[in-house]
Order: C-alpha cells, then structure tokens, then sequence
C-alpha cells in the first residue's frame, strides 16, 4: 500500500521530525517502506533507530491521542484464548485503569491517519482509547493468559498430532500387552545369569551392547562433500597497511621483510614517525633494499608508502 497523501506525510514528517526535513524526503520515506513491505511506523522505528516507543508517541501525539508504554498489571481471568498463532497479529487488549474501560492500541500507519479522522469528529473517543508500542498488547495478553498459554504449551503435541501419542490413541489392551512384554525383557536380564545361562546370557549381552554399539557407529567420522573452494582474486582482497616501526635494529629488516612475504599480505607499509629516534641511515634503506623499493623522501611530515600484491605504489 502507497501512502501519498498530505496527511500521510505530516504523519511521517511529525514521527521523523528533523531527520524529514522536506515533503519529498517523506515521499521516498513512504515509497522505500512500501517496496520493503512493511508498515511506514516500522520502517521509522528500525530504519532510523528510533525505536517503537519514540514513534508511536509521536504519533499518538499527532493525532492526538494519549500514549502509554505498558499495558495496565489487571488481568481478567474471564478472557478465553482462541487460538495461539492470532496473537502475534494482536495490537489491542482491553483492560481497565482507574475505573474506566481502556482500550490499549498499537495502530499501524494508515490506522492512525483514519483515528486522527474520527478523533476530530468525534473527540470524546480519546478517553477510552490509548496508544502503546506493539510490543505492549502482546506483553499484556501473556501475562492475562499466562495459565491458559501454559495449559496449550502442554497439549500442543497432542492437539497438532492426535493419532501420533500413545497415551492417547493406542487402545488399552495394547498399551497392557507392551508393559507385559516390557516386564518379560526385564525379567529376562536379571535372571538370564541364574537360569538357562548359556541361552539368555548372550540374548542379555545382545540387548546391552547393541545400542552401544549403534552410538559408537553414529559417532564416527563421515567424510561430506568435498566443495572446492575459490580463492578469491588479488582485486577482490582488502588493501591492508601494515606499520612496522624501526629504531636502530637494521638486521631485523630482512627477517622481517621475509615474514611479512611468507604471510602474503595484500599489502606491505613501512613508516617512519617524525619525533621518534628512528635510524633513518640503516634501518630504513635496509627495508627499501628488502622491498625492492626505490628510496623516498622524508619530508616534515611522517611519510607512509604501501605496495599491494601486484607491486603498485599506494600512498
């Protein structure tokens, strides 16, 4: 749904404020949230880090409606829940505070444009009517619905899958014929070592080693898919600067000229800061001649230079 009309973008230029500074910065706003499939309050909410509490009271402020951050704490133990998945699509929850009938409200975009409508029209409305954040009605109705939630959570299996739980849809002489044969294998292992050893002995060993053994085989190494990788090429590597500082250690330049190839960087910077007791007569020509660079010029300023893989010069 495509938001352009003036009501829509004061509505938005009022929840942005300074950061829509113009009609047509709302009208990209509103286009950009469209082709993103989401609501216009969303979009401002988490686009520009407002939040949902900052956007739904300024737009509760808009058109004029009182604004809340949380439901009210009363519960009413009448309430019936119809079905779980609906209430993540449940933005109003009735409730009363300070002995009035409230009710609590999340309004996407275009809800709000229509009750700032009826809201001049009708203005008594704004006594019985509060915006929250969305977040707000979903905390309330769990906290009111908090033991009928607990009751779906526990037959939820049973509800989706009737025919799937034993408990339910196995009949009864079937449940008593497998605890008869459960207490027979019982039976079977504490006495196999006193009757009849040479037969139940191994039938025992049978029934405790086999799923030991079924484990150890699931925990051994599989070769997968062997996928070959692509090496990324030296265009698509980051150009990395590497600051080596040197003072007075001209033998330590090869080694580490050689270290730093060995780590086939993308790139190799060696630098000299101005102020530091530096050996500029040793150390850094011994580096130029590992590079097989070109000596530079210092000049009052610290002088960095880097060579990427190709070897091209990058300041």
């Amino acid at each position: 749904m495509l938001f352009n009309s003036t009501e829509d973008i004061a509505l938005l230029r009022a929840v942005l404020r300074s950061q829509c500074s113009s009609d047509r910065s709302a009208r990209d706003h509103l286009a950009a949230a469209a082709a993103h499939g989401v609501d216009p309050l969303d979009y401002c909410a988490h686009r520009f880090g407002l939040g949902t509490e900052i956007v739904w009271l300024r737009a509760a402020e808009w058109a004029g409606f009182t604004f809340a951050t949380r439901t009210p704490r009363a519960q009413r133990h009448e309430t019936a829940l119809r079905d779980i998945p609906d209430m993540a699509d449940v933005r109003t929850l009735r409730q009363e505070a300070l002995g009035e009938d409230i009710v609590f409200y999340a309004p996407r975009f275009a809800n709000v444009v229509a009750l700032a409508r009826h809201r001049r029209q009708r203005p008594a409305i704004g006594r019985h009517l509060r915006f929250v954040p969305p977040e707000a009605p979903e905390r309330g109705w769990t906290t009111t619905l908090a033991p009928q939630l607990i009751d779906r959570a526990r037959q939820d299996i049973t509800r989706r899958w009737p025919r799937a739980s034993a408990a339910v849809d196995l009949p009864l002489h079937v449940r008593i014929t497998f605890a008869l044969v459960l207490l027979g294998l019982v039976a079977l292992v504490g006495t196999g070592g006193l009757v009849a050893r040479p037969l139940f002995v191994p039938i025992a060993g049978l029934l405790l080693i086999g799923p030991g053994l079924m484990r150890f085989a699931a925990a051994l190494p599989r070769p997968g898919p062997h996928t070959p990788l692509r090496l990324l090429a030296d265009g698509e590597l980051p150009l990395y600067s590497v600051l080596i500082p040197l003072r007075d250690e001209a033998a330590m330049v090869p080694l580490l000229a050689k270290a730093m190839r060995a780590l086939d960087y993308p790139a190799l910077c060696i630098k000299r800061t101005k102020g530091a007791s530096f050996d500029p007569g040793g150390a850094m020509r011994a580096g130029a001649r590992c590079c097989s660079l070109a000596p530079w010029q210092y000049g009052g300023h610290p002088t960095c230079r880097s060579v990427d893989p190709r070897g091209a010069w990058r300041g």
